[in-house]
């Protein structure tokens, strides 16, 4: 179904302004298009119609890409956060209690992100099944 900005803006009761900036920016991550649909045949830009839609099969292929990009975000960190505490781990025994507490905190780091690769490993699997 394409609407218009207008219906957009009175069916989720925003005003335009603010609905106008959050229409761009969905067009921008490419969630929404968008379509111009003149009023005559010789009229000016300014003067069309626009109307909104969502194509389905590109808004998945749009989160799916979204989603692999944020679990290749926190691999790349968590490969950055392990080689801060590489050092520390092999010296382990004769670390003082300031290295002991950096140690901790940086598995605490390494056990969030992989936390959070696996949850979001899970929501790809889902993803591409449905």
């Amino acid at each position: 179904q394409k609407m218009e900005e207008k219906d957009i803006f009175s069916t989720c009761m925003v005003p335009p302004s603010e609905g106008r900036e959050v229409l761009n920016e969905m067009v921008r991550r490419f969630i929404i298009h968008w379509q111009e649909v003149p009023r005559s045949a010789n009229t000016p830009l300014a003067a069309s119609y626009w109307l909104y839609y969502v194509d389905r099969r590109r808004v998945k292929a749009m989160l799916l890409q979204n989603a692999m990009q944020a679990a290749l975000n926190l691999r790349t960190r968590f490969r950055v956060e392990s080689a801060k505490v590489v050092p520390l781990e092999a010296r382990q025994d004769s670390l003082t209690a300031k290295e002991r507490a950096d140690l901790k905190a940086g598995r605490r780091v390494e056990d969030i992100l992989e936390r959070s690769f696996l949850v979001l490993d899970t929501a790809i699997l889902v993803f591409r099944s449905f």
